[in-house]
C-alpha cells in the first residue's frame, strides 16, 4: 500500500497542491532559521500562528517535512526541549512528559 504509520489519519498535507506544500515547508524552514538566529526556541504554536495560520491541522506534518529539509540541506536537527520548568536541570534531550507546547532548538 501507499503511505503508512499514520494511525488511520489521512494526510491533510497531501491534499494541497505541490506548490502549496512546498511553500508551507519552505516558509516553516525560513521561520525556523530566523528563530534560531535570534537565539530563541522554535515553538510549534508560533509556527502555527505565523506560518500555518490559514492551514489549521497541518503543524505536525509540515514540521516533519521541514525537519527533513533542515537536516538534509542545512545539517540541523530539531530536538525537543524540556518543558520550561525543567530547563534549568536539562538543556538537551527529549522531555519526559509531552503535554505542553512543543519547543525545539537546533543541534549541528
Amino acid at each position: 500500500g501507499d503511505g503508512g504509520g499514520g494511525g488511520g489519519k489521512k494526510s491533510k498535507l497531501k491534499k494541497l497542491t505541490e506548490d502549496e506544500q512546498s511553500k508551507l515547508v519552505t516558509e516553516t524552514v525560513r521561520f525556523a532559521l530566523f528563530t534560531a538566529a535570534q537565539g530563541a526556541a522554535l515553538k510549534k504554536s508560533d509556527v502555527t500562528q505565523q506560518v500555518l495560520k490559514d492551514y489549521k491541522g497541518l503543524g505536525s506534518e509540515v514540521m516533519n517535512e521541514a525537519q527533513s529539509v533542515l537536516r538534509d540541506v542545512f545539517g540541523y536537527e530539531l530536538v525537543e526541549l524540556p518543558r520550561a520548568a525543567d530547563v534549568g536541570s536539562a538543556a538537551r534531550g527529549v522531555a519526559a512528559d509531552d503535554d505542553g507546547d512543543d519547543d525545539a532548538r537546533f543541534e549541528a
